[in-house]
């Protein structure tokens, strides 16, 4: 087992996330998002909407239920961070060890264990893999003014070394010493995370923007070069950003996004004409956590929490239109590969069951609408207390833990999750979106019970590509404690309340 460290906020810093953060009306978006429905015609050339499941621990484990449990989720991703420093040796030694070759992935010194089962069962359990490189072993790290963590900014040349091992080793050809079959494939590899947070890319902030931003451009280039040479058909992600600025903490996420795509503005960006750097990925990923509800946004100027996502979207859009960005796909997806709220029960401070299914599929529905191609949420289950304060724990997991694995429950999220379903009330009846549970195209009945009584179909539809259905139910009278729900094959998804939940203060970690 590895010493898992998830990516994202811990406890000294939530409690600054919720301060910084202040409540913003939700009617200017939700307006917006009504306009844009109700005049969509059908989902037959609707883009794919994809889940993915992040855990900072269960997946380590080799455990198939864990898999499963994703794989029945209806999530296409399962993502983990790859160690590095767990995986490469001489960890703490100024120098690896004679004779090492950090390119080859059958060097004896190199232990994979833990990840070569995770690739295993994601594969077997029809799941694509997403790995997340953190953490350089010491001689690796950049001695620009850090050496002592984990966390410190990797060497350039040895991130490269190592990428081109990676990818070698998951490339589908390469058969371990003592196997019968080659490991499977992997394709998504994602670089760092959080860059942008002092406690997860040092020095960061601390040794000025500028040479953060430009050291991670640097190491992003050089892995995306290694992982290519492999197999070109390879996807480099992005690290993503934690979403609030904090000074000399973290930069905030559009500024350091502006700076390392070569960009200026922020309603209408455009290219910064003195910088001519060109920065390598395939995939944008961020980090939108809110301290609010689906439309909430951050007051902040550079933030980016899930209601300012079509600033940073407009951001990608402008600065790939600049060819700031190289890589060989047409349009980039922009992926939110972290995202959750903890829930009540265990956490006192989380969302109750109800709000948090409503809010978790309506957060999809709003990252669709801003322009993103997939969502992670973390985690599988909730994390271990350990003896810990609830506001030190993350209960954001799909599943109450239970005492073993075995043992958790599904809360009424994951059904959210799977089969999410959204209804919002509009001039002329109601705006709907949604994703069937098993992603794919095919017809979907629109059902709507109007105040009491019984549900009742009023409209068939066909979802388009990744099973994406919208669209506008034109009926008067419609009440407003209505309320919708979908039918896909043989499977219900939870009613939708056309009485609108308004934004309202809640940190994301309780």
């Amino acid at each position: 087992m590895i010493d898992a460290k998830p990516a994202f906020l811990r406890a000294d810093q939530k409690e600054t996330l919720s301060l910084r953060l202040r409540t913003r009306t939700i009617l200017i978006a939700l307006c917006f998002a009504l306009v844009a429905m109700a005049s969509a015609t059908g989902s037959a050339s609707a883009r794919p909407f994809s889940t993915g499941v992040l855990d900072g621990d269960v997946f380590y484990s080799g455990d198939p239920l864990a898999f499963q449990r994703t794989e029945n989720s209806g999530a296409k991703y399962v993502k983990v961070n790859l160690y590095w420093n767990a995986i490469a040796p001489n960890t703490e030694q100024p120098a690896p060890p004679d004779g090492f070759n950090p390119k080859d992935p059958a060097d004896p010194n190199y232990s994979w264990g833990d990840f070569d089962e995770f690739v295993k069962q994601a594969n077997s359990h029809n799941l694509e893999p997403v790995l997340d490189v953190v953490n350089a072993p010491r001689w690796a790290r950049n001695p620009a003014g850090c050496t002592n963590d984990p966390e410190c900014a990797p060497k350039p040349a040895a991130f490269a070394s190592f990428a081109t091992a990676l990818a070698e080793r998951y490339s589908g050809d390469f058969t371990p010493t003592g196997d019968i079959l080659p490991l499977p494939r992997v394709k998504y590899f994602q670089t760092w995370v959080e860059v942008n947070h002092r406690f997860f890319f040092k020095p960061g902030i601390r040794q000025g923007i500028g040479k953060t931003v430009n050291t991670y451009r640097t190491v992003l280039n050089r892995f995306y070069n290694a992982i290519h040479a492999v197999k070109s058909n390879n996807v480099v992600i992005s690290s993503g950003l934690a979403p609030i600025a904090r000074p000399g903490t973290v930069i905030g996420p559009l500024d350091f996004m502006r700076r390392l795509l070569c960009m200026t503005g922020k309603a209408h960006p455009k290219p910064l004409k003195r910088c001519r750097a060109k920065t390598k990925f395939d995939v944008w990923a961020t980090h939108p956590y809110t301290t609010g509800g689906p439309t909430h946004a951050s007051a902040g100027k550079n933030d980016v929490s899930l209601g300012n996502l079509p600033d940073m979207n407009a951001m990608l859009r402008a600065a790939d239109k600049a060819k700031h960005i190289t890589n060989n796909v047409g349009r980039i997806p922009f992926w939110a590969t972290e995202f959750s709220w903890d829930s009540n029960p265990p956490d006192p401070g989380g969302l109750k069951p109800s709000i948090l299914a409503r809010w978790s599929a309506e957060a999809q529905y709003r990252m669709y609408k801003a322009g993103l191609d997939a969502m992670f949420w973390f985690g599988l289950r909730d994390e271990a207390p350990g003896g810990r304060p609830h506001n030190q724990v993350y209960d954001s997991g799909l599943y109450l833990r239970g005492d073993t694995l075995a043992d958790d429950t599904p809360k009424r999220v994951l059904k959210a999750f799977r089969f999410p379903a959204v209804a919002l009330t509009a001039k002329k009846g109601f705006i709907y979106w949604g994703r069937t549970p098993n992603s794919k195209p095919g017809k979907v009945k629109i059902q709507l019970r109007n105040g009491g009584g019984s549900y009742r179909t009023v409209k068939t539809v066909k979802a388009g590509a990744g099973g994406i259905f919208s669209g506008l139910v034109k009926k008067r009278g419609v009440k407003k404690n209505g309320n919708v729900r979908v039918i896909s094959g043989n499977q219900t998804s939870l009613g939708f309340s056309l009485k609108y939940v308004k934004d309202f203060h809640q940190p994301p970690f309780g």
